[in-house]
Formats: C-alpha cells, sequence, structure tokens
C-alpha cells in the first residue's frame, strides 16, 4: 500500500528508521535495550576517530567508548529529545545540505552549460504571435488560447503574411505596431523554451506551437547569424516621453538641436553631457553607458548605436520612448572571451545560473521518477485544475480539494494528493507547477530512503543524529554547574594536585593495550624486566619524552586511569597550578566522573550485550 508523502516535511526519523531497515543485512554487534548496532556502524565511526588521534584507540578500549555514547543516545530518546521541533529542523536541514549534490547532475549541467556557450556566439531575429495563457486561466481559457493560436498558425501556414496574422492576432502589446518582430537577441535573454525555439527552428521557417509561462507561442525565424558584438557608447539625453504635451516634445526637440549643433562646431561630448543630458546616472560620468548587445536595450538606440562605423563618431539626435538622444561611439567588440560569457551565466538577471540548476536537478529527478515507478493520475489532475483556477473562495476550494478520493500521482512509496498542492500552486504556471511539485515530492522521498539506499551515507546522517542527542543530554545531565561543584572541585584538587601542574615530564614508554587482561600481563613482565616480551603484547607504543599540557595527558596524569594504559618510566610533575587557574580542568575532571557514574546507571538500565563472536 502507498503512503501519503506531506510535502517539505522529512521527519529525522524517517531517515534513522531507514537506516535501521538497512541495518537487517548487516552484521549485528552490540544491543541496547531493544536496539541493535552492527558492527559496520560500529567500524565507520571507530576508523573514522581513530584517524585523527594522536594514539591509536584499540578496537576494545574504543568499543567502551561507543557503548557510552549509544547508551546516552538511547536515554535521550526515552525521554523524548529527538521528538522536539529543534531537533527535527535541525537533522532536516543536515540531510538538506548532505544530500544536496546527489539531486544535481552534473554531466547535464554540463551539456547545458556547453549549449549556451555554443548559442552565445550566435544572435537570432525573430518573430513571434502569443495567445496568453497565464498560471491563473481555467482549463477551458487554456483550450480556447490553444485553438486560437492553432488557427493563427494554420492561416499562416495556408499563406498569410505572418506580420498581417501578428497584428490580428498576438496580444504581445508591441505585436500590433511592430507586425510580432522582437528584433534581434542572444542566449540568456529570452525564457529558456522561448530561446531553445529559436535556435532550433530552421531559418525562414514558422515553429511548432509551444508553450511559456506567458502562453502560448509560435514563431518564425528571420534570420540567425554571428554575434554582432557587444558596444559601448556615451549618450547625452533630453527626456520626452512618449504621452508628454507636445509643447514639453518641441522643446526637448529645440534643446536637443541646440546640444548637437555645438558638439557639430568643436564643443566637447564628455563636458556637454555633464552640462546637458537629461540622464542624471550616466551624465556625471561623461554620458558613459555600460556595454551592451542587441536586444538588451531600446531598438531605436541600439539601432543607432550600431550603426556608428568608427569609435568617436556622434550620431545625429535620435528619437526613442524616453526622449532624445546624441549618441557617441566609445569602443566596439566582436568576440566573447570565455570569463565574459561566465559572467554572462552567473548573472542572476539574466538566469543562466538557475537555468543550469534547473536542468541538473530536472535531470535526476526523471532517472528517479523511472526508478520509483512514479506515474500521473490524468483525470485527478483534471479535476485539481478545475477546482485550483476557479473562482471559489479558498475555503471553499480546500475542502473541494479534499474531496478529490484519487491521489494526483503514484510511486513505489508515496502519492501526492490535491491538498498538497493548496498553496504552493496559486502563483505559477500549471504545467511547469505540477513537474517541480513531483520533483520536489520524489526528491522528499528519496532522502527519506538514502540511509537505506547508501549504507555510508547511513552512518554519516546517524553519527550526526546520535551527536545531537548526546549533546543535549550531556548538557542536562553532567555539563550543568551545580552549587555543590565548588566543594567538589576543592577535594579533587586537593586529592590530586599533580595532574593540575605546568611543566611535568615523563620519560619512558607508553604502551596502550587492546584489553585490560593484556594490560595486567604487561605490568607484570615489566615488573621483571622482561619489556622486549611486553612490547610485543601492545597495541602501539609510545617512546620519548612528554610534556605535560599536550594530548597524552590523561594517559600519564589521568583524571580516572585507563585499564588500557600501562606505563614504563618516570614522571617528575610540574609546577602546582592555583585553585583558580586550574578551575576550568577541575570542572572537566568533575563532568568526567559524574559521567563514569551515570554510565553504571545507563548500563544497569539499558543492559548492553557485545555478540563478541561478531567483534572483529
Amino acid at each position: 500500500m502507498n503512503h501519503h508523502l506531506s510535502f517539505l516535511c522529512i521527519a529525522a526519523c524517517s531517515a534513522i528508521f531507514s537506516h535501521a531497515q538497512a541495518q537487517k543485512s548487516e552484521t549485528p554487534l552490540l544491543t541496547i535495550g531493544d536496539k541493535t548496532i552492527s558492527l559496520e556502524e560500529f567500524n565507520y565511526i571507530y576508523n573514522k576517530n581513530n584517524e585523527v588521534s594522536q594514539y591509536r584507540i584499540s578496537p576494545r578500549e574504543y568499543l567502551d567508548l561507543f557503548i557510552n555514547y549509544k547508551l546516552k543516545v538511547a536515554e535521550a530518546q526515552a525521554v523524548g529529545l529527538d521528538t522536539t521541533k529543534s531537533y527535527r529542523d535541525e537533522c532536516n536541514y543536515y540531510l538538506d545540505e548532505l544530500s544536496a549534490d546527489r539531486y544535481i547532475d552534473s554531466a547535464a549541467i554540463r551539456a547545458a552549460h556547453s549549449e549556451i556557450m555554443q548559442r552565445s556566439k550566435y544572435e537570432i531575429d525573430a518573430s513571434h504571435i502569443l495567445i496568453q495563457a497565464r498560471s491563473n486561466v481555467s482549463p477551458e481559457d487554456t483550450l480556447r488560447a490553444y485553438n486560437r493560436i492553432a488557427e493563427a498558425r494554420a492561416k499562416i501556414m495556408a499563406g498569410a503574411d505572418f506580420a498581417d496574422i501578428a497584428r490580428e492576432y498576438s496580444e504581445d502589446p508591441s505585436g500590433k505596431a511592430n507586425g510580432g518582430n522582437l528584433g534581434v537577441f542572444s542566449t540568456l535573454q529570452m525564457v529558456e523554451p522561448f530561446e531553445t525555439m529559436a535556435y532550433t527552428t530552421p531559418i525562414d521557417s514558422i515553429s511548432p506551437i509551444f508553450r511559456t509561462r506567458f502562453g502560448y507561442h509560435i514563431m518564425r525565424v528571420n534570420a540567425r547569424r554571428p554575434w554582432s558584438g557587444e558596444i559601448c557608447v556615451a549618450h547625452i539625453m533630453k527626456m520626452a516621453p512618449k504621452d508628454a504635451p507636445q509643447a514639453d516634445r518641441d522643446k526637448a526637440k529645440a534643446a536637443i538641436d541646440s546640444v548637437y549643433a555645438r558638439l557639430l562646431a568643436g564643443d566637447d561630448f564628455e563636458k556637454l553631457a555633464i552640462q546637458e543630458s537629461d540622464d542624471k546616472q550616466t551624465g556625471v560620468k561623461g554620458g558613459v553607458m555600460p556595454w551592451f548587445g542587441r536586444g538588451q536595450i531600446v531598438k531605436e538606440f541600439c539601432d543607432a548605436s550600431f550603426d556608428l562605423a568608427n569609435d568617436g563618431d556622434i550620431s545625429e539626435p535620435i528619437l526613442t520612448d524616453f526622449g532624445w538622444h546624441i549618441i557617441k561611439r566609445l569602443a566596439k567588440r566582436t568576440e566573447r572571451d570565455t570569463v565574459t560569457i561566465e559572467r554572462m551565466i552567473n548573472r542572476v538577471s539574466a538566469g543562466g545560473a538557475h537555468r543550469l540548476a534547473s536542468v541538473g536537478k530536472s535531470a535526476v529527478a526523471q532517472k528517479l521518477k523511472k526508478e520509483y515507478n512514479f506515474k500521473w493520475n490524468i483525470d485527478a489532475r483534471k479535476q485539481f485544475a478545475a477546482l485550483q483556477y476557479g473562482l471559489l473562495p479558498d475555503s471553499v476550494k480546500r475542502q473541494k480539494l479534499s474531496e478529490i478520493t484519487e491521489p494526483l500521482a503514484t510511486f513505489d512509496g508515496g502519492e501526492i494528493r490535491a491538498t498538497d498542492r493548496l498553496v504552493w500552486t496559486k502563483q505559477r504556471l500549471e504545467d511547469e507547477n505540477f513537474e517541480r511539485f513531483a520533483q520536489d515530492a520524489i526528491f522528499a522521498y528519496d532522502k527519506s530512503q538514502l540511509t537505506a539506499k547508501d549504507r555510508q551515507f547511513g552512518y554519516i546522517m546517524q553519527e550526526y543524529y546520535d551527536g545531537l542527542l548526546v549533546f543535549e543530554i550531556n548538557q542536562r545531565t553532567i555539563w550543568s554547574e551545580t552549587p555543590s561543584d565548588s566543594l567538589q572541585m576543592l577535594a579533587l584538587y586537593e586529592s590530586n594536585g599533580a595532574r593540575y601542574s605546568t611543566g611535568g615530564t615523563f620519560e619512558g614508554t607508553i604502551y596502550i593495550c587492546n584489553d585490560s587482561t593484556t594490560a595486567k600481563k604487561m605490568l607484570s613482565l615489566i615488573a621483571s624486566g622482561k619489556t622486549a616480551k611486553a612490547k610485543k603484547l601492545a597495541y602501539q607504543v609510545i617512546e620519548g619524552t612528554q610534556t605535560q599540557g599536550g594530548q597524552l595527558d590523561d594517559l600519564i596524569w589521568p583524571n580516572i586511569p585507563s585499564p588500557y594504559v600501562v606505563l614504563d618510566g618516570k614522571v617528575v610533575s610540574g609546577q602546582l597550578l592555583d585553585f583558580e587557574q586550574a578551575r576550568g580542568m577541575l570542572l572537566s575532571d568533575l563532568q568526567q566522573r559524574r559521567e563514569v557514574v551515570w554510565m553504571k546507571e545507563l548500563r544497569a538500565k539499558y543492559k548492553p550485550t557485545v555478540i563478541e563472536k561478531n567483534f572483529k
């Protein structure tokens, strides 16, 4: 039976549960209460932590530490620390961070990136017809829009002039005036479906009907040619908006003509721009504008700029919807270097980085949909669309959506229901929205399965989940200071002064043993002078002089002696710290002793049992 998958809610316990499922095929090592921990998980943690230690902890010694760690996890779960919202939010955040790269197909991104680079070498001159069909239209209106664009295309294919049909049919605001002509554009200047159609439709041909977030389109590609470059110009402007009174427009024309006459007489362009231009943003810079290419700026201004043949040439006054301009060409470049294209791709306004990320995610989503047998329920989708784009109040709509009994989609392990999408869909195009929701839902489900699918990933996540719980239970149980701590620290200070010193030394050999029985045997051998034989029994041997204040202090000047460590050498005490100087060490040692008592209680409560035959 499929289970309903709540959107954007991946509980941390789901990942932990999945990891527990994965452990069924692993080697059991340890039981704590009703939970079983695998040998494989222990080996992963042991090897990882041993790599960063100055001395190698033996497997048996580390097993004791591992048991204590898992006892704390069990106690934290017993008191409900794994059910808090803060814990779940933190786990979900880490899961998202750690798994992010899994949901990006690098090969697909490289291919899309290469395509953008190739397209950047060319520019398109195209015309189009648009019949609007945005996200808030009903399925019936969507069908009417499609039928109308199909009717327009049929007339063109029968021989009608594209520009005439554009003026009659197109709902692009500029279509009536320009016959649908868009001018010249290059990659990353149009939405992706439009750009792709422009670069793949043969010259002088009519495209099939296609859809963007704006509605349905057909396109005629008038020309495809090498990129004409970018230009840098300066301009002097006299404002004359097209809706301004005619007297103001006449005044602006007289003013620009006066400036033009002064330029012809030899006045400096830069100084005139500073003194006369109504474009205050560029005027203070002598009229200099950022580099631009065709299609990136008002057509009349762009055409006049590119018509200038040489650097330093000045145009006659030209009119745009904003006013009158005189343009001076400063520089032109006709080749895009890789750095420039990369900068263009990464510009947020161009959408290149977003496009690449979408391509990478979509490729992974398609693979996962196939893996999990994802299927849309077309009838349920139609019911949903009819309600979603209707004019019912939200409260009624929500009730109606809940009455759609069939899921919108099903997949192995989950399903999507109409109520999942109520708020999420309001501002997005229906078809894109369905696919985006499917992508997010399938990613969410796959994340809940990652620990079962990838054993190594499961260990990493389990370590993180456990670490959060252990930190919180430690904070509550042994790290919080009590009023009596100072007295206990004073007693500890007076009974173990050598530990709270500076400048002490040890000269000799430290033997790390694999178990306490071996340690006792080594003590006997060393006492009888058989050090060579003792050395052969050690898991690790550390020789030389050690100065107090390093990582080996707990072996040489221990707070709690280790049953796995044997010393053979001379210990020289250093200078005793006063109580306040040693306070930090004393508090840490007191908490360590408190932990020993607590671990005895937890061992009695949870009865940890090692499956010795599996411990290797």
